[in-house]
């Protein structure tokens, strides 16, 4: 089964994200630490539904010309949607030259392989330090490209790939990781994790994710990295936003609102 894909440029950079899933969900896991009746008044404000509240997995494949570049893998499975389309993109998995993770949960790591055979024989993996120093036991999925020495831990922060930085975005995990794309003038704030929700996790920054590791400061990590995304006026990606995930985030009373990409 493939998914949907969108594809848009970032310079001479072609980007396509992939939809490798869409799901229902709870939408108190958006908000653990909310009241079910401020969740509702959140809900009911922007026409949403408990009942048919809907996730994405959205993954971004580059292709600079030079490179074949995936930032994080999917679910990974038979349901999974990420090497189908690629294939019906008459993309080669083992052309893809290199894979940058934001961190260890499973719907992030699960497409990389099966703990035995690489999804993407050719690929070097690449995650940060602190998350694979704390996370390492939760790291099965990135054994097979450790034992053909494709693994690769890199700094926190800072530069993993020509025009892709690095930024330390923690709390979700130890050692989560939001990445910015720069190519000839324009950008892309990839936030990964640090918001999960294109209306509840902007609606509410206090709002902590189910999974968050350190709902404090995976809270200030949000508050900071949507400042810059409007300070610095930059396109903001989500990995789990309604897809295809790409938009604006404008300031709206003590949060924020998500304006969505148009083609």
């Amino acid at each position: 089964m493939t998914g949907s894909f969108y594809k848009m440029a970032l310079g001479s950079w072609a980007l396509t994200i992939i939809q490798d899933q869409y799901t229902q969900g709870d939408p108190a896991n958006f908000a653990a630490n909310a009241t079910a009746e401020a969740l509702d008044a959140v809900l009911t404000a922007n026409g949403l539904n408990r009942a048919v509240f809907k996730w994405a997995i959205n993954i971004v494949f580059i292709e600079t010309g030079e490179r074949r570049v995936l930032i994080d893998t999917g679910v990974g499975g038979d349901e999974a949607r990420l090497l189908p389309t690629l294939r019906l993109l008459e993309v080669d998995p083992a052309s893809v030259t290199d894979i940058l993770i934001s961190h260890s949960h499973m719907d992030h790591v699960g497409g990389l392989s099966d703990d035995v055979t690489a999804a993407f024989p050719n690929a070097a993996v690449m995650i940060g330090q602190t998350e694979f120093d704390v996370q390492a036991a939760a790291l099965s999925r990135l054994m097979p490209y450790a034992q053909a020495d494709l693994l690769r831990v890199m700094p926190d922060s800072g530069e993993w790939l020509p025009g892709i930085t690095a930024i330390p975005a923690f709390g979700h995990t130890p050692g989560h990781t939001a990445f910015l794309l720069e190519n000839d003038g324009e950008s892309l704030l990839m936030l990964m994790d640090a918001a999960n929700n294109n209306v509840v996790s902007l609606t509410r920054l206090d709002w902590a994710f189910r999974l968050d590791a350190d709902p404090a400061a995976a809270s200030a990590t949000r508050r900071a990295l949507l400042e810059k995304a409007v300070t610095e006026n930059r396109r903001v990606f989500g990995y789990h936003f309604a897809f295809p995930g790409v938009g604006f985030v404008v300031p709206d009373g003590a949060g924020y609102r998500w304006v969505v990409l148009t083609p």
